[in-house]
């Protein structure tokens, strides 16, 4: 004789089954736009290296002031404390999971695909930089089982990364060299041409 199971085991399953799928959509959540923010900054670099070309030829003193004021500071930096830096990345036990995952199906001497040595040399780089995240997201694209991996901490590091990009980027679109590049009026570039001398005077 068959026995209906207890109500409350129905809701504790249903609630736990609830919960995880929702825990996977928040994931997919992230990784989309830890991906958008990152094509973000990618394009944002681009433009920002064109427009501080742009920038060094329309004011070439000012500019020599701030790239002179960089490097004495640059000088400043102890190269010793940065190798120490380097030498204290450990990498994660899931950092070492994903990247072995990624480079079996990625490695160029297993594969003829431009796309899949593309997404190699992305987790290579990303390895290196012990940065999980990006490994999360690359073994996510290419349907890696990632089932085992420490989601909670993968959630909080592409929070974070996330994060790092967006205001990587405001900082570019707030520079002087994009304001100047935006500028599409002549009274425009006049006020934005007394904000820069009077900034480069003030701080260089």
């Amino acid at each position: 004789m068959a026995f209906a199971a207890p109500s409350f085991f129905k809701e504790d399953t249903y609630y736990m089954s609830n919960k995880v799928n929702i825990k996977k959509t928040n994931m997919r959540k992230l990784i989309f736009k830890s991906q958008y923010t990152s094509e973000d900054l990618l394009e944002t670099k681009e433009q920002f290296s064109k427009f501080k070309e742009q920038f060094y030829k329309d004011f070439p003193e000012e500019y020599n002031r701030m790239l002179e004021s960089a490097a004495k500071k640059q000088k400043g930096i102890d190269p010793t404390n940065e190798e120490e830096d380097e030498e204290e990345i450990i990498k994660s036990g899931d950092a070492k999971k994903l990247y072995r995952r990624i480079s079996k199906i990625t490695h160029p001497d297993k594969v003829d695909s431009k796309v899949l040595t593309e997404y190699f040399s992305k987790a290579s780089t990303a390895y290196g930089e012990n940065d999980i995240s990006s490994l999360y997201v690359i073994a996510s694209n290419l349907n890696i089982d990632v089932s085992d991996v420490d989601t909670e901490y993968i959630s909080q590091e592409l929070e974070r990364s996330t994060k790092e990009d967006e205001q990587k980027s405001q900082n570019m679109k707030g520079s002087l060299a994009w304001e100047w590049a935006m500028a599409e009026t002549d009274e425009q570039k006049d006020i934005i041409k007394e904000i820069i001398k009077k900034h480069v005077e003030d701080n260089y």
